[in-house]
């Protein structure tokens, strides 16, 4: 699909979702100095850090579906999804950062209160575009349907990546310089889950809660397809 306008510009899905999350990005970037000159005060300047780790997913999802990646040996691609695995629970991520309105003063509640949500729905989108695109891969070796299942499965590891960063702060990297005691942590709430209650049951509403937004905007591109005079014919 593609947008085409009365001055002859064509624009394809890849572009056009450039363009919205660069948008996106600059104006979540704006928000963070203007209340910086406001306030004087860089209380929330560590929100771009986190945009900036949200986009390292869709950025590796690009790369991983690029015709220039499809040369390359298999190794290569396995290495890049598993990087893509590792950091693409940065991109929900942003939604937690809402907790810290938990102690808010009050002055410029509803403009912290905006400003996070706007970074909260840029980083989903980098998550939902890089997760469409690894859900396409997937679709040119598997079903439809079952590259669909594993991709909302993969939300439900990402919403257990969240919770390991948001309450127990690991990161990413953690794999590379803190293997060891990452493992033991995810590896005793595997085994005693009853232990970990809170673990799981944050996984499970976030991986839902990730699940009916996501799925909720692919029927609403879908239902927008097939309403298109293009879709008609």
């Amino acid at each position: 699909m593609s947008v085409n306008m009365r001055t002859g510009l064509n624009l394809k899905p890849g572009m056009i979702r450039c363009c919205i999350l660069f948008t996106l990005a600059a104006g979540c970037f704006f928000l963070t100095v203007a209340r910086w000159i406001i306030t004087g005060r860089t209380t929330y300047f560590f929100l771009n850090w986190n945009l900036f780790l949200a986009a390292v997913p869709w950025v590796i999802s690009l790369i991983l579906s690029s015709r220039i990646m499809m040369k390359k040996t298999k190794l290569l691609s396995v290495v890049l999804f598993i990087v893509w695995f590792l950091f693409f629970p940065n991109a929900p991520y942003l939604i937690t950062d809402l907790y810290y309105l938990r102690n808010h003063p009050g002055r410029m509640f509803w403009y912290d209160l905006i400003m996070l949500l706007l970074f909260a729905w840029t980083g989903l989108l980098f998550g939902f575009f890089s997760l469409d695109r690894i859900e396409n891969m997937l679709a040119r070796r598997l079903s439809s349907v079952t590259s669909a299942i594993i991709t909302s499965g993969l939300l439900f590891f990402c919403a257990f990546g969240i919770y390991m960063g948001r309450y127990l702060r690991w990161n990413s990297w953690d794999v590379l310089f803190n293997l060891d005691k990452l493992f033991l942590d995810v590896f005793d709430r595997f085994i005693r889950p009853f232990n970990h209650v809170r673990t799981w049951g944050f996984t499970l509403l976030m991986g839902v809660f990730l699940n009916v937004i996501r799925w909720s905007l692919k029927l609403l591109v879908y239902e927008g397809r097939i309403s298109s005079p293009e879709g008609k014919k």
